[in-house]
């Protein structure tokens, strides 16, 4: 797992995917920062369906995904988690040159795949705010429909259906999750791989930002796939209504308090009945 750590201006929080696929950043972004986007690629010619628009000045090749395929996976996504679609549309920006990407945002980065989201920065603000969500793609081997793009989408639905963003680590650990079921058709591989005995990731890691953000080592490195396996296992027990409202208790209360609330237990005892049962 890739720990390159930076920030992008007014308030962005950097998430990873696995190494060997790309580094993503999520967040939120203030609307002057929004407005330099909208400039930047106004006169983009653009590709669209219902609730997908790519910009590109790149002639679009036949082995490019269309907004077409886009828009199939979103919807793929919003069937299994039994949601509704984004209310606002989700843009996505596809430029040449990482360089291009790196003059509207001010900063270098790294990877080829970035997510840029509009509205609050996290829990306990006031809200998601008003603008689109917008994944911003470096032209070349990442921008096809697969893992990548399915991880991408998975984290706008979610935020759009909750109306707020979740703790780092449990955004990653769903958008890992519906990257396996969906591309890889996998829910073995959270079963059989013995991630909730390790010892080297506890659920608080995955639920706190600041313990998240501090994982080093072989931690960090399995943190995405242990966030996964958090999640498959709630899913497991108690479905997927009740893991959408943990989620949504989440936006206002502490990680202890929503999940005590919601599945009527500690983390720490819950912990521990996962441990033993693998």
């Amino acid at each position: 797992m890739s720990g390159s750590r930076f920030r992008l201006p007014d308030s962005v929080f950097t998430i990873a995917l696995p190494v060997g696929t790309v580094i993503v950043i999520a967040g939120s972004i203030l609307f002057h920062r929004i407005v330099a986007v909208d400039e930047g690629v106004a006169s983009w010619t653009m590709d669209l369906s219902d609730h997908i628009v790519i910009r590109s000045r790149l002639p679009r090749p036949s082995t490019r995904p269309s907004a077409d395929d886009f828009e199939r996976e979103l919807q793929r996504i919003v069937k299994f988690w039994k949601i509704e679609p984004p209310e606002e549309p989700v843009e996505v920006l596809v430029f040449a040159v990482r360089s291009e990407l790196e003059k509207l945002t001010g900063e270098p980065l790294e990877g080829c795949t970035f997510v840029l989201g509009s509205g609050d920065d996290g829990p306990g603000d006031d809200g998601p705010g008003e603008g689109v969500s917008r994944i911003a793609i470096v032209d070349g081997i990442f921008f096809e429909i697969g893992g990548t793009i399915i991880h991408e989408l998975t984290h706008v639905c979610i935020r759009g259906h909750l109306g707020g963003a979740l703790p780092r680590g449990l955004s990653e650990g769903i958008a890992t999750y519906t990257e396996a079921r969906l591309e890889l058709d996998a829910p073995e591989f959270f079963e059989a791989s013995g991630l909730g005995t390790s010892k080297r990731i506890e659920v608080r890691d995955v639920l706190y930002d600041e313990r998240w953000d501090a994982l080093e080592g072989s931690a960090r490195m399995h943190s995405y796939a242990h966030a996964g396996a958090f999640v498959h296992a709630l899913l497991e027990e108690g479905g997927t209504r009740r893991f959408l409202r943990f989620c949504s208790e989440l936006l206002e209360k502490s990680p202890d308090e929503a999940f005590a609330g919601s599945y009527e237990t500690t983390l720490d005892a819950w912990q521990t009945e996962w441990r033993a049962s693998q």
